[in-house]
């Protein structure tokens, strides 16, 4: 696990932004910026956390620095995505699930298809799949079917 240091958040609106780092920098007793910018946020971020509706690529591979590792959650339903295309093709991309993967989310509201998804999350730790296997490789993980967002039924069966 990478320990968290300073946090960089961006939000379409600032003021959300300024609020949201105020009130947890507090809480959690390490620096967090609001940016104004998308690309101040993730300059030097080595883990993105993306969570939006957007149904355009926000996140593109010239953003990201290597060894980075990027986890989106906003692609639950078809037609959305947040990371673009020339990112996932060049990284590596894990989902929880293929079908769901190209069906309903990232890698196919890029217009891409299987071949670019290296594992689902399974595999990897289950050790069939080795998952990042150089410090500079940018890896992606998609989550579509399980979001830790409260629902019981969720959390019992993922812990």
């Amino acid at each position: 696990m990478r320990t968290i240091e300073h946090v960089w958040v961006f939000d379409t609106s600032f003021a959300n932004a300024q609020n949201y780092a105020q009130d947890t920098s507090a809480e959690l007793q390490i620096p967090i910026t609001a940016c104004q910018l998308l690309q101040e946020t993730v300059l030097s971020a080595e883990v993105i956390f993306t969570a939006t509706w957007s149904r355009e690529p926000f996140l593109s591979l010239a953003m990201v620095q290597p060894g980075c590792h990027i986890t989106t959650l906003g692609p639950d339903e078809p037609g959305k995505c947040e990371v673009a295309a020339d990112l996932i093709q060049h990284g590596l991309f894990v989902c929880d699930d293929r079908i769901f993967a190209i069906s309903m989310s990232a890698v196919g509201g890029v217009g891409l298809n299987e071949d670019v998804i290296a594992a689902e999350l399974g595999e990897v730790i289950t050790g069939s799949h080795p998952g990042r296997t150089t410090a500079d490789q940018i890896t992606i993980y998609e989550i579509t079917i399980y979001g830790g967002v409260g629902l019981a039924f969720q959390d019992l069966i993922v812990a």
